[in-house]
């Protein structure tokens, strides 16, 4: 490691600088430095420049002036400058003394080198230590850091909590107060720049003239109340209106620094509350506890941070205790809990109305009380594509008979009956157990529905065991498939009936009848086998084309016949993004916050579930044109891949029809059904499928090492490709055994060339990867269809809100009396519209895409179109590929 160069001492700098001017013939010279020394050349190179700029200026300043106006000040002595010199004109020359930059330089030396370290810093010649590469080194560096600095913090945290009275110069922060500090304003030093410290005097005026600081002594005392000149203590007084009198009713006002007493004054007209209610909130910052009788009101940025915790899944305990827990008492033993979540919850509700603009009761009633909604998915007026749509049960979210947690009730609201919903339609298997308990025959003295495939499911279940100690076993939500936003919430009780499903199906037909309907469940098989039992399924797909699907990791816990028939991967109109799995990522949200609504009250814990959703919904929207931009890019990077395997064979692709491609993928899929009714797989056969999984799994694995995942990642995906070339090989050799002697081996590398495409520029070796090449483009297309749709409807669900929504908002606002109240909500709602601008300004360019040169090239417009048509119409070959061919015939 290098080492910096030591500076001359001052006397060593004057030796060096002061020699002679004169060379040996006599004759003057310009004397060089006797060093090199860079830190002295940047030292000489920056006084020069400043020797120029400070005479430019004293020689373009008016001389009549007592001091130059160059922001360096410099004796005119030593400046060469006489202030008392009268007025040059203009177009005399400027004379500049004889300076010798170099001996000042000399006079300097180290002092002025040590002035200007930072300046001169940038010309050290020594290379800085190289930053570590790694990860783990930087890491390591930074933990190093931060442990070296901890001995430095303790005490300089110690100082922020205390009054640090040591330091020099300390007094009095009040002006011409000579006072030594006794207290200090935590608040002001947590807010500001401005002195924190204060005498005894002026600290209780401090506290008087600021509402809620925190001002202490070095007990952790309060100062002196501030009293009148009899001795009576004086209390800030907030008064509801100019009518006011009295002394009112005390009030303890919090902070996140302090806390206080006011003195609340009513009227005789607004005894009722709501008037201090509205000046407290608008023109103090306070949300009170309560509307009658307010004991105490919290600082707006508490109530929110408090709300934003809540709404994360943050008790109100714990907040309540970061907040107001102290050495002695806890926020309980304070009395502060209640008050608190009390504050909190009418937050939420007021904070729900501004969001989405229902300001008012009429507009309430004209417009609903709003919801965050998916605007890709719902779209506007001209909405296109179908709506896709996933449901789950989450068993985590029950409710226990035990009403004790999250405080007594809130009340119920009606912004938590937009999500939660009962179901409207009958309960036909409800209804047929009743009919056949009372022996009225018919459809329901039926027997042997077979409902389900070869695989055991509680989910859709006819007859299940209900729990005890609970008033709800699970929660049902209905999520958009793409973007799992949550629109609809069930409350469950006895077991996830398919009574549910068949609610979200009447759904889709009631909102989406045009547009066509998609819906994923678990055990969409149960599902089919109900309708078809209940004769309900063929009314439906009269009315709009329907596609029941499983999502994609699900659907491995069913028979290989669901596999065929509901799996996204195999099902054309879904594309390849939508693999329904959205509605587990909800799930791993709700479980960090479920916990805490288990035993509360039904309305709090309503009221807790959809403040996380709203939350959610919210948080998927800010990135839903990001995610789609996301996901296009990756299916034009997809039809790349298809068009270089295909080479040659790229005409064919132009000649395929998207409905003649549905119908042989279809075929074939029914096929396989028939062929795994039939019997079980030979060993061969089935070793052969094993092996070309466990080659999947490989080519998946490797594409992943291949981006880069991470380090901790890399290690583990190195191990499960070692472990799975262990199995593969494992099977190759039972299947080398059964074959016949004078048969090829099978290799892996045999394995992955067929189940790769070609490589780049090469032709297709035979019609069935051209067949199944076409029929992964279509499925890229497919999802091309899918994200234009998203990003168009999007456009169009806030043209229609802006149109609609937001102008009959403006009209009500308009008719407000209070100017005041009308301008802030106004400002309110040209925010939301600014911020839903920004939404459709993104969508618009994303939709650039498509207009690229590059990715024009990869598909072809007609087939969108052609996509487009089959899901315009319910007798299109998309809308009957769940069923099998049996049940075709029927």
């Amino acid at each position: 490691m290098h080492q910096r160069r030591t500076r001359p001492s001052r006397r060593e700098s004057t030796a060096i600088h002061r020699g002679n001017h004169v060379d040996t013939d006599g004759k003057p010279r310009r004397r060089e430095p006797a060093t090199q020394d860079p830190y002295m050349e940047a030292a000489l190179a920056l006084l020069q420049q400043q020797r120029a700029t400070t005479h430019a200026t004293l020689f373009r300043t008016n001389t009549n002036s007592a001091t130059p106006s160059s922001p360096m000040h410099i004796d005119g002595d030593e400046a060469g400058f006489d202030d008392t010199m009268p007025d040059e004109p203009d177009n005399e020359p400027e004379i500049e003394e004889e300076f010798d930059i170099e001996a000042e330089l000399a006079e300097l030396g180290p002092e002025f080198i040590r002035n200007f370290g930072s300046i001169l810093s940038s010309f050290d010649p020594v290379p800085s230590v190289a930053e570590p590469k790694t990860w783990h080194d930087k890491r390591a560096n930074h933990l190093s850091d931060c442990d070296a600095v901890v001995p430095l913090l303790i005490p300089a945290v110690a100082c922020l909590e205390t009054l640090d009275l040591l330091a020099p110069g300390r007094c009095c922060s009040i002006d011409g107060c000579a006072e030594p500090p006794v207290f200090r304003c935590f608040s002001c030093v947590m807010s500001s720049f401005q002195k924190t410290h204060f005498c005894s005097a002026h600290a209780s005026l401090h506290r008087y003239n600021n509402l809620c600081h925190r001002v202490k002594n070095r007990a952790d005392e309060l100062p002196p109340t501030h009293t009148t000149a009899s001795g009576n203590t004086v209390f800030k007084k907030i008064m509801c209106c100019d009518g006011a009198r009295g002394h009112g009713r005390r009030a303890q006002f919090h902070s996140l620094t302090g806390t206080e007493i006011v003195q609340l004054v009513y009227c005789p007209n607004h005894s009722d509350g709501q008037e201090m209610c509205v000046v407290l909130v608008r023109d103090y910052g306070f949300f009170p506890s309560r509307v009658r009788n307010t004991d105490h009101a919290f600082s707006y940025q508490l109530v929110s941070l408090g709300l934003t915790l809540r709404q994360l899944g943050v008790a109100f305990l714990i907040s309540a205790e970061a907040f107001f827990g102290t050495s002695l008492k806890d926020p309980k033993a304070s009395g502060l809990y209640q008050p608190f979540m009390d504050a909190v919850r009418q937050l939420a509700i007021v904070k729900h109305h501004l969001h989405h603009g229902t300001f008012s009761p009429e507009i309430v009633t004209e417009l609903g009380i709003g919801q965050s909604q998916c605007p890709a998915c719902i779209g506007g007026d001209d909405v296109q594509g179908p709506a896709a749509f996933t449901m789950d049960g989450f068993e985590s979210a029950s409710k226990k008979s035990v009403e004790r947690g999250g405080g007594t009730s809130h009340g119920t609201h009606g912004f938590t009956d937009v999500y939660f919903k009962t179901p409207t339609v009958p309960d036909v298997v409800a209804n047929r157990a009743a009919s056949k308990v009372s022996g009225s025959g018919g459809k329901g003295s039926r027997v042997g529905t077979q409902i389900g495939c070869d695989a055991v499911h509680k989910a859709g279940a006819e007859s299940v065991t209900k729990s005890t100690g609970k008033d709800v076993d699970m929660i049902v939500h209905v999520d958009c498939a793409a973007h799992s936003i949550v629109h609809r919430v069930y409350d469950v009780k006895g077991g996830e009936r398919l009574w549910y499903a068949d609610d979200v199906l009447h759904w889709g037909v009631t909102e989406f009848v045009k547009r066509g309907f998609i819906l994923g469940y678990d055990v969409a098989c149960k599902e089919l086998s109900h309708l078809l039992f209940y004769d309900l399924f063929f009314p439906i797909i009269g009315l709009m084309l329907l596609i029941l699907f499983i999502p994609a990791m699900h659907v491995y816990a069913h028979g290989k016949d669901c596999q065929c028939l509901f799996s996204p991967r195999f099902l054309m109109g879904l594309g390849l993004t939508m693999d329904g799995e959205g509605h587990e990522r909800v799930n791993s949200w709700l479980s960090r916050m479920i916990g805490l609504t288990q035993r509360e009250t039904w309305e709090n814990r309503r009221m807790d579930i959809v403040l996380f959703l709203e939350w959610y919904n919210q948080m998927k929207i800010r990135r839903l044109v990001d995610w789609t931009e996301e996901k296009l890019v990756a299916t034009f990077a997809g039809l790349a891949e298809v068009k270089a395997a295909l080479g040659s064979q790229w005409p064919k692709v132009e000649e395929a029809v998207y409905e003649v491609v549905v119908t042989g993928v279809t075929r074939e899929r029914r096929k396989l059904v028939e062929k795994a009714k039939e019997g079980a797989l030979t060993s061969k056969e089935d070793l052969r499928q094993q092996i070309d999984h466990l080659a999947r799994s490989v080519v998946a694995i490797d594409k992943h090492l291949k981006s880069a995942p991470g380090t901790k990642m890399v290690s583990r995906l190195r191990k499960a490709l070692a472990s799975t070339f262990i199995s593969i090989h494992k099977k190759l050799d039972e299947f080398n055994e059964l074959q016949p002697k004078e048969a090829t081996p099978l290799t892996f590398a045999v394995v992955k060339k067929d189940l790769t495409m070609l490589g780049t520029g090469r032709a297709a070796a035979d019609a069935r990867e051209v067949r199944d090449l076409v029929t992964l483009y279509f499925r890229y297309c497919e999802d091309l269809f899918h994200h234009k749709n998203y990003l168009n409807n999007l456009q169009g669900y806030y043209r229609k809100r802006l149109e609609v929504h937001w102008d009959r908002v403006r009209a009500t606002v308009g008719k407000l009396s209070d100017c005041r109240a009308a301008e802030a909500l106004l400002t309110i709602v040209d925010r939301r519209i600014k911020v839903e601008a920004e939404y459709s300004r993104k969508a618009k360019e994303t939709l650039h895409l498509f207009g690229d040169d590059e990715n024009a090239l990869l598909y072809f417009d007609k087939h969108i179109d052609q996509i487009q048509q089959a899901f315009s119409s319910k007798e299109s070959a998309l809308s009957l590929q769940n069923l099998r061919d049996a049940q075709l015939r029927k």
